[in-house]
């Protein structure tokens, strides 16, 4: 038989089980704030406030969207993108300079750091969990050195020669969209 995976959500020590189908990650977007740098390093996230409103414009299926995104460098400034969604590519309107964008939609975490997984291993790992292939124990090869696997509920990624342990999140802040509402739910566990 097919196997049901029940997400877990926490409110004010409280579970309640929520049905993974009907729910959606909720995505961050980052820019690329330095392409020589290994990955972890290099992607920076774009304001919260900022992303939301990215990601609307992107649900919404247009191509291009302008932003104006204010940064705290010393005192805040503000900085006007276009945001060019098939080329995943922002470009600052006042210099014409251009960055890689990133969507992400499952994020490593450890050290204090979430680190985002590129979109075609967050449409990977969302794809498996879907099909319902995501069961305790069972493990998804993300590249050569990693793979994702479920243990006592919670998602982890084990480094191949090194066997470092990290947490996975599916979800900016393992946060997730229940169909029909309009606010993130934070869930923690993954239920077979």
């Amino acid at each position: 038989g097919d196997s049901i995976i029940i997400l877990m959500e926490v409110v004010e020590n409280q579970t309640s089980r929520i049905d993974w189908k009907k729910t959606k990650p909720k995505a961050q977007w980052y820019y690329e704030e330095n392409p020589k740098k290994a990955w972890d390093e290099k992607w920076q996230a774009i304001p919260d406030d900022a992303s939301r409103e990215i990601e609307e414009k992107y649900l919404a299926g247009e191509e291009f969207c302008r932003i104006t995104i204010k940064y705290k460098l010393g005192s805040e400034k503000e900085f006007d993108y276009v945001f060019h969604f098939p080329r995943r590519e922002q470009t600052n309107v006042k210099t014409n300079k251009q960055r890689k964008i990133l969507r992400a939609t499952w994020f490593l975490f450890g050290d204090s750091q979430r680190v985002p997984y590129s979109e075609e291993i967050s449409e990977k790992l969302e794809t498996t969990l879907m099909k319902g292939e995501l069961k305790e124990g069972s493990t998804i090869n993300v590249d050569d050195d990693r793979v994702v696997k479920k243990k006592e509920g919670k998602l982890k990624q084990v480094r191949g020669k090194t066997k470092g342990l990290r947490a996975v999140e599916r979800g900016y802040k393992n946060m997730v969209y229940v169909d029909g509402e309009k606010e993130p739910k934070k869930l923690e566990e993954y239920i077979d």
